[in-house]
C-alpha cells in the first residue's frame, strides 16, 4: 500500500509484469526493469484476476468438495 494514498499499491517489478499483461515465454525471465509505480488497487485486483485461470468450489454440507 502507498504510505501517501491508501487507495494505491506501489509495484515492484512482478507486479508491473502483470498490471501491463505480458506473457512470460516458457524459459524466459521476466526483464521489467521500471522504477517503482502506482496503481489503484481495483485496478490491479482486476488486472490480476483477469490473468488468473477459472475454476470454482462447490461445498455442501455432509458431502465432499467438488473443485471444477
Amino acid at each position: 500500500m502507498n504510505q501517501n494514498d491508501q487507495a494505491c499499491v506501489n509495484l515492484d517489478d512482478v507486479l508491473c509484469t502483470i498490471a501491463k499483461g505480458k506473457e512470460k515465454a516458457k524459459g524466459e525471465a521476466i526483464a521489467v526493469k521500471a522504477p517503482l509505480r502506482l496503481m489503484r488497487r481495483d485496478e490491479l485486483l482486476k488486472a490480476v484476476l483477469e490473468r488468473m485461470q477459472n475454476w470454482y468450489e462447490i461445498r455442501a454440507d455432509g458431502k465432499d468438495v467438488s473443485v471444477k
